[in-house]
């Protein structure tokens, strides 16, 4: 039984010429394959109009004027993207990389580590909030005034209407979530929450690995002061 169970579950994998260790370039390739897949998929599912909800032109909570985003969608997708990498080089810097030799090495490693995984989770989340935008066809506050609806008929842009009819969820909040989100769970980790020795503090180790979440829930809460989308479709 026990030289099974060393077969079976060998402390080290054992690698001959026929099973060769894996390439790290071919895993990197392959994760970077679906990313990429993702991120189209989520890019065509964008372009398929979405459910035509009937509406009403005296409807008053479709009344909002259109306002711009206070955090704009460029400034949101930067800080999703590049925040989460610049404080894991920077932490792995501090940790393994000062003074170490091939300290740089190491790091750009685990920049490249963060960087794929963040990839992999913004495009899987742009992917999802698509879906659902199409799917759900949720009205914006601020329909009527992209609509400019005559004999209930929208006469507005085009691209303006479609876009009033993808309220939920709020592609605002899914990016900030997702960028921010996986900065907390890479901090939880890295600050060792749940591992932490015992007499060592854990609530600064909290602190430091929610602290992303309050970006993330501002730009939540900024789309809900302008009404469009309303707080519901921001929460979700």
């Amino acid at each position: 039984m026990d030289e099974e169970t060393t077969v079976l579950f060998p402390d080290e994998p054992t690698f001959t010429a026929s099973r060769p260790p894996p390439s790290r370039t071919r895993g990197f390739l392959q994760d970077w394959a679906v990313a990429g897949i993702t991120a189209v998929a989520a890019l065509i599912v964008n372009k398929i109009p979405p459910f035509e909800r009937p509406f009403s032109p005296t409807d008053p909570t479709l009344q909002h004027p259109v306002l711009a985003d206070f955090v704009p969608d460029w400034l949101n997708v930067g800080i999703a993207v590049s925040v989460p990498i610049a404080v894991v080089g920077v932490v792995e810097w501090l940790r393994r990389g000062r003074g170490a030799e091939g300290g740089w090495r190491r790091v750009g490693r685990e920049m490249h580590y963060a960087g794929m995984v963040l990839a992999v989770v913004l495009v899987t989340s742009m992917l999802v909030t698509n879906v659902v935008k199409a799917w759900a066809g949720r009205l914006r506050p601020d329909f009527l005034a992209r609509c400019a609806p005559i004999n209930n008929i929208c006469t507005g842009s085009l691209h303006l209407v479609l876009e009033g009819r993808r309220s939920f969820p709020s592609g605002h909040s899914s990016t900030a979530f997702s960028g921010m989100g996986f900065l907390t769970f890479w901090l939880a980790q890295t600050t060792r929450v749940f591992g932490a020795p015992a007499g060592e503090g854990v609530a600064w180790r909290v602190m430091v690995s929610l602290a992303p979440l309050f970006w993330a829930t501002y730009v939540a809460i900024s789309s809900s002061q302008k009404a469009a989308p309303e707080f519901a479709s921001t929460a979700s």
